[in-house]
């Protein structure tokens, strides 16, 4: 699974792109602090059911069927937020940082995992088949930074 770093600047756009463009398959939340048995928020299959994400002051509220099940905090001051667009297309590929999504030498893209973490959860929300990016950032001797191309 190659994984592509989202832009800062569009942390919120791109899932707002994600959630109102692509079909939703399934949410799953878990805590990062350390643990063994990393402590599971949230795992929800979205079939039939509404996915919203909601930006407040204090984070993203996680609403399934007009309902919030979890927020997501901001915490600004331990550590950086970051999201990436994880890219499923067979078991026996695993490629770390991609460099170009539409390498046509791959197999296509059977679902696309948008992955964000803060320092105490790892939040993934995947979606049917190939949401499609483009560069937002170039980064000069680094990884580009990305942006859903809807």
């Amino acid at each position: 699974m190659e994984q592509y770093e989202i832009s800062p600047a569009v942390y919120y756009e791109s899932i707002r792109k994600a959630l109102d463009n692509f079909q939703v398959k399934r949410i799953f939340i878990r805590c990062i602090d350390g643990s063994i048995d990393r402590e599971v928020v949230v795992n929800e299959d979205l079939n039939g059911k509404t996915l919203d994400i909601i930006e407040t002051s204090n984070g993203l509220s996680v609403v399934i069927n007009s309902k919030e099940c979890f927020l997501f905090e901001f915490i600004r001051d331990r550590g950086l937020k970051w999201w990436v667009m994880a890219y499923f297309r067979r078991h026996d590929i695993c490629l770390s940082t991609g460099v170009n999504p539409d390498d046509e030498t791959l197999p296509p893209v059977k679902e696309s995992i948008l992955r964000g973490a803060n320092p105490t959860h790892l939040m993934e929300i995947t979606f049917e088949g190939k949401i499609p990016l483009r560069v937002h950032f170039p980064k000069d001797g680094y990884w580009d930074l990305w942006e859903i191309d809807v």
